[in-house]
């Protein structure tokens, strides 16, 4: 007697029936890491790289390097902003203020406090507030002190001692 046997092997019920596609899976988990609220930043980043088969580090750096240049970008667009704004009114003959100066010049306001107090008379203003303004005669005279690099002390030194040998000698 020739017979067939039969087994029947129920399936959970929210069991897969096919697969698909390598692309949609590997959607579904870049989507299940990214939303994932247990995970930190650097977790997801070495994930990510784990699914995509990348080297470890891999999106870290991408990540990281998108960051910058979306920051740089905005930087540059916030200064592009302000030197427009600056010609179209034509503020850039106007005076400045400490602060203003100081955030170009990229130094304290302290400093721009200091050349400003020993600068001639005639070369400080102030508005109809009672605040420091800085004029452009005044600005470039601040700049220039700023600008220079101080000397250090072992060339001040050096200097003595070369004019001290160069009396001798002429002695």
């Amino acid at each position: 007697m020739i017979g067939y046997s039969f087994t029947w092997k129920p399936e959970k019920k929210d069991a897969n029936d096919f697969s698909q596609g390598q692309f949609q899976d590997e959607r579904q988990k870049l989507f299940n890491i990214q939303h994932n609220g247990e995970l930190t930043e650097q977790e997801k980043w070495r994930a990510i790289d784990k699914v995509k088969g990348l080297t470890l580090g891999s999106t870290e750096k991408q990540v990281l390097a998108e960051k910058q240049a979306e920051h740089d970008q905005k930087s540059e667009i916030k200064q592009d902003k302000k030197h427009l704004l600056n010609s179209e009114r034509g503020l850039e003959n106007m005076p400045k203020t400490i602060r203003e100066l100081a955030d170009e010049l990229k130094v304290s306001k302290q400093t721009i406090q200091y050349h400003y107090q020993r600068l001639p008379t005639k070369n400080q203003q102030k508005d109809s507030q009672g605040t420091n303004m800085i004029s452009l005669t005044a600005e470039r005279i601040i700049r220039d002190k700023v600008a220079k690099p101080l000397v250090a002390k072992d060339q001040q030194i050096g200097s003595k001692k070369a004019t001290k040998t160069s009396k001798k000698i002429m002695i």
